[in-house]
């Protein structure tokens, strides 16, 4: 054991020793045996074989500021309406452009409409899609019906 360690196992049996007799903390009791000045300790009080202490300092935890809802450029609950009046609209597509749920309202077929060719699903065949550029790219969305919510078909 070097000297270094030797001294360092010796501070330490000396801080556990006070702390025993006084019953202040660890950090206060090593600060005694260096030689600091033990904060914060006003009196120890004997009671038979129970030490208590008495502490002339109160510590007070410091309140963090209540933490702040951030959205990282999500609007939450926001919802954009585009196109025709949705009560005169036959058709309608939904998307999400910005982190923006868009809703797109049509009185006739648009457009720039695609119809599936159902060569992956059979099911999908004649299925009406209209292209837009939402957060993942160009998308096919589904355009829909406004009375039932079913996919428009050729």
């Amino acid at each position: 054991m070097t000297a270094a360690q030797k001294t360092a196992q010796a501070n330490f049996k000396k801080a556990i020793a006070y702390r025993k007799k006084t019953g202040c903390s660890l950090k206060q009791a090593f600060a005694h045996v260096k030689g600091s000045k033990v904060t914060g300790l006003e009196k120890v009080v004997k009671k038979g074989n129970k030490t208590t202490v008495l502490y002339s300092k109160k510590t007070t935890t410091k309140k963090s500021a209540p933490k702040k809802k951030t959205t990282q450029g999500k609007l939450f609950g926001v919802k954009k309406i585009s196109g025709v009046m949705p009560h005169k609209a036959k058709y309608y597509i939904e998307y999400k452009k910005n982190s923006i749920d868009t809703i797109e309202y049509f009185d006739k077929l648009p457009k720039d409409l695609y119809y599936a060719g159902g060569y992956n699903d059979i099911k999908d065949k004649g299925k009406a899609y209209v292209t837009r550029f939402t957060d993942y790219g160009t998308s096919l969305i589904p355009l829909k019906h406004t009375k039932n919510n079913t996919q428009v078909k050729k």
